[in-house]
């Protein structure tokens, strides 16, 4: 074979590996930034409650975290503690992720509410 041809097929050759390895490094950043999207905002009626712990039997101890109790009876851990008196309805609205953190280990909860808003209703 000619050198011209040899070197003209290594060319060829190393621009589309190149091109493909762009292309898989592109494919590879949209699916690491889908990934990272924040979660669908949420708005959740029900009242602040002490989130149930999983474990039942045996000792217990005496920690509330506090969290949300929907009307269907399901409850969910808030990040930050509200200012609000533990008795009539609340309406909470922020970003419910399904991670597993230290506090989903020991309490029954559905998810975690992240940045909540929490007002009054009737």
């Amino acid at each position: 074979m000619n050198k011209k041809i040899t070197k003209l097929l290594i060319i060829i050759g190393s621009l589309l590996l190149l091109l493909g390895l762009g292309a898989i490094v592109l494919y590879a950043d949209q699916q690491l930034a889908q990934s990272q999207q924040a979660p669908p905002k949420v708005t959740l009626i029900g009242s602040i409650s002490c989130v149930p712990h999983k474990q039942t039997d045996g000792p217990q101890t005496l920690e509330c975290a506090v969290g949300l109790k929907t009307d269907d009876g399901k409850y969910y851990l808030l990040t930050s503690n509200p200012h609000t008196e533990m008795n009539g309805r609340v309406k909470v609205s922020g970003y419910i992720t399904k991670t597993l953190t230290k506090y989903q280990a020991i309490y029954d909860a559905e998810g975690v509410i992240n940045n909540p808003t929490i007002s009054r209703t009737k």
